[in-house]
């Protein structure tokens, strides 16, 4: 065995010191190298130090090369004479002459390596290799209590080592193999009942909600969403031990992310009453291309651990640009989790983004984290082309700041469009954190209000009485609950005096909605739960104000509708109730029939006797799972002479793996649990054998809209259409000032409401009405207009 083959063992492991970037923690097995020598041990040749050179000659003239001879002097050893180093010096010009009468000892290395018998074998391969060159291989002397126990080769040794680290190879792939199985399996035991989970809240949400109830199913369904991500999350631990972590590439709402991340982690904060603030500088771009649920994770474990280590004051959640905002194709935003926590170290701090530093309970709350998830941060940050570092004083909180980059392909460089006007609209927001009052203050002044603050019940009063007496009333008042009820529910002669049930927005936290004890029942008010979602305050602010509510913008551009297909009689193999359940209210009012059975073997029975365009096929199940019941079909088909019908797979696993298997097994596709309904809609579309053909889909605009708008759009057709007539009036009179002012309220009002494709011809009208184009060619465009205003075909989702 050469040097180098040593060389490419990890000596620092056998040895047991940690490496730089290590944790003793993170190598629990770090000991199973660490072999003593007592089984390597050979018997030694021993020589007094008096023997002649020429008898210890003969004494190793049949031995291998390596073999050698330990001199013995006062009955501990004193050397070390190696068969090839003997050789050698003979063989040398008048070696023999001048050595073959002397005392070996002349001839011994009289410094060897000794080491006794429990010596560990990582330890004396390293002091054996750190020798010279030409004594690397000498043969290490083994005593017991100072007395020869024999020698040990050094090759010996090596071989030794090698084998060990294949065997910790071999555990450590069984280890990983059994980890990934029981991964996978934990992670297809939660994702069936998640399945039934998710399915449910979105039918849920379908239905007739009030407010309050729509809500409570919006906070429900964001949860879901959630754990499906931490059960992703989980699965990807292997993906970040071994660096194979892939990012996707979508169009996402930045405000939607950040903000429904807040909102699921707010009950927790509140619970402990701990403000929480989420606040997106005005200047940000809200629709970006990227990955948004590795984005999500990242706030989501900083967040986490701002919660779980503040016991007061406030945690603050917030999105900037990066100092380099533009660079090498990317647009970077720097994010921030801010607290008033406990506070770290600052010798602590280096260690923070380790993998494993902090491996007990007690150790993470000394360093502010546990187990991977800091690691994780850092690097999905990393692989997001930016970085993340930490600021903290014990018992000055911290703050964790991370910069990612976006690609600047497709992205809308602008911040996000406000559907609201607040032009000379004085607004006062009384609240006693003064982050939330300043944050809140920077979102309304850059929609053009007139921003006043007061962080006192009483300087609320003085204010609202002095803008009173001035003949300047304000419009709005967003004041924060506690003081709310000290200012206003203590005095009702001042809200009578002022008359302001119309114009408070009252800010509530998300205990207030568990914990529903009706305090605030004596007053009518419109409530925004904090953090305060921006698109929440634009929409409270225009019912205030008696405005027409704004929506956003689908970012997501959404996929061309599926033309109807012709009913389709569909097989289902689902051992699971609840999902069995969901899957046939997913196709309630489809036109599609559904039979069920329960396992692979029922589905087969089922599938010879009837007739069926498409069979859904469930892998985990009794009796017989899907795969083997997915290749009895393929058989049977074949075999009879039978046209292939689609078989898709549906599984819970969500290992890469697991589609091919699919696909080995004669399947034609594979779904991942949980899917929503959207998924098997498009599935059946995607393998329907003959489109539904109708005239309607052929001549009418279709436009999907948000089902919480449904009581609003016979108003919002109303005043577009009123907008068009005036548009038609402006044309007929050349008005080109009118064209442009017209063409561009139509368009922002059929973006806020999901009217892409209207808002688009709305606005190419007002350009041309702002470029005073000829009128020839803003009739057409007029014309389009008003003919997708009357024809849309709305189909809420």
């Amino acid at each position: 065995m050469t040097n180098l083959a040593f060389k490419n063992l990890n000596t620092d492991v056998y040895t047991g010191r940690v490496m730089p970037d290590e944790s003793p923690d993170s190598r629990p097995e770090a000991n199973r190298f660490e072999i003593s020598l007592n089984s390597l041990i050979q018997p030694a040749i021993t020589v007094s130090h008096e023997t002649l050179v020429s008898e210890v000659k003969e004494m190793l003239k049949d031995h291998p090369p390596w073999s050698s001879v330990v001199v013995i002097r006062d009955k501990k050893p004193a050397g070390l004479v190696m068969r090839y180093h003997l050789d050698h010096q003979l063989g040398t010009q008048y070696g023999v002459s001048l050595f073959y009468r002397r005392e070996i000892s002349q001839l011994m290395d009289s410094k060897p390596l000794i080491f006794e018998t429990d010596q560990l074998l990582g330890e004396a391969a390293r002091a054996a290799m750190n020798r010279e060159q030409s004594k690397i291989y000498d043969n290490i002397i083994i005593t017991s209590d100072g007395q020869i126990a024999g020698t040990v080769s050094v090759q010996k040794m090596l071989d030794a080592l090698a084998k060990a680290e294949i065997r910790a190879r071999e555990n450590a792939e069984t280890a990983t193999q059994a980890k990934t199985e029981f991964l996978a399996n934990m992670s297809h035991d939660i994702r069936t009942p998640m399945n039934a989970i998710l399915g449910m809240a979105d039918l849920l949400w379908e239905s007739p909600l009030n407010t309050d109830q729509k809500k409570y199913v919006s906070v429900f369904r964001n949860a879901g969403e959630s754990l499906l991500d931490l059960i992703n999350d989980i699965l990807d631990l292997s993906k970040v031990e071994s660096g194979q972590i892939e990012l996707e590439e979508t169009r996402f709402d930045l405000a939607e992310v950040v903000e429904k991340t807040c909102e699921i982690m707010a009950l927790k904060a509140h619970e402990k009453d701990v403000e929480l603030l989420c606040h997106i500088a005005p200047d940000v771009p809200y629709s970006l291309k990227g990955d948004p649920s590795r984005l999500r994770q990242i706030i989501t474990n900083l967040v986490g651990n701002a919660v779980k280590f503040t016991e007061r004051g406030e945690i603050e959640l917030g999105v900037q640009r990066a100092y380099n905002f533009r660079k090498n194709g990317k647009v970077f935003l720097r994010f921030f989790v801010r607290d008033t926590g406990i506070g770290i170290p600052k010798d602590r701090q280096k260690n923070l983004f380790q993998p494993f530093t902090q491996a007990h309970s007690s150790t993470s709350r000394e360093y502010g984290g546990t187990g991977l998830g800091l690691t994780i941060c850092k690097k999905l940050s990393e692989l997001m082309g930016g970085k993340i570092w930490i600021e903290s004083q014990p018992g000055s909180g911290t703050s964790f700041h991370f910069i990612v980059g976006f690609p600047m392909d497709d992205i809308k460089l602008i911040p996000m469009p406000v559907c609201i006007n607040l032009d000379k609209i004085r607004i006062l927001i009384a609240d006693r954190n003064k982050t939330g009052r300043e944050n809140l203050g920077i979102t309304l002044r850059h929609w053009g209000a007139e921003v006043y603050m007061a962080k006192t019940a009483d300087e609320c009063a003085e204010q609202i009485e002095s803008a009173q007496v001035q003949g300047r009333p304000f419009q709005v008042i967003i004041a924060d609950k506690a003081l709310a009820e000290q200012g206003f529910e203590s005095s009702p002669c001042l809200k009578d005096r002022f008359k302001l049930n119309k114009q408070i927005i009252m800010l509530i936290r998300s205990t207030d909605l568990v914990n529903n004890t009706g305090e605030t029942g004596k007053m009518e008010l419109c409530k925004l739960v904090k953090p305060v979602k921006q698109r929440e305050l634009a929409a409270a602010i225009c019912m205030t104000l008696g405005f027409s509510v704004p929506i956003k913008e689908n970012i997501q551009k959404p996929k061309d509708l599926p033309s109807p297909v012709s009913p389709m009689h569909i097989l289902l193999a689902e051992d699971n109730l609840n999902n069995q359940l969901l899957f046939s209210l997913y196709l309630e009012n489809t036109g599609h029939t559904v039979e069920i059975t329960a396992n692979g073997k029922e589905c087969i029975d089922k599938y010879v006797s009837g007739n069926f365009d498409i069979v859904f096929m469930d892998i985990d199940m009794p009796v017989m799972n899907g795969y083997k019941a997915a290749a009895f079909i393929r058989k049977w088909e074949k075999d009879n002479s039978k046209e292939p019908v689609p078989v898709i797979a549906l599984t819970a696993h969500a290992l890469t793996g697991k589609y091919q298997e699919s696909l080995d097994a004669g399947c034609t596709d594979h779904i991942t649990k949980p899917f929503k309904k959207d998924q098997l809609l498009e599935a059946l579309h995607q393998y329907s054998k003959q489109p539904l053909k109708t005239n309607q889909c052929e001549k009418n605009p279709i436009a999907i809209i948000n089902s919480e708008l449904r009581e609003l759009i016979p108003g919002f057709m109303k005043i577009t259409n009123q907008e068009i007539k005036n548009l038609e009036t402006a044309i007929q009179k050349q008005n080109f000032e009118n064209i442009r002012r017209l063409g561009h309220s139509i368009k922002g009002s059929c973006l806020c409401y999901g009217f892409e494709a209207a808002g688009q011809i709305a606005g190419d009208i007002e350009i041309a009405g702002q470029k005073k184009d000829i009128i020839e060619n803003i009739i057409p465009l007029a014309d389009k207009l008003k003919n997708y205003i009357n024809f849309v075909d709305i189909i809420f989702k």
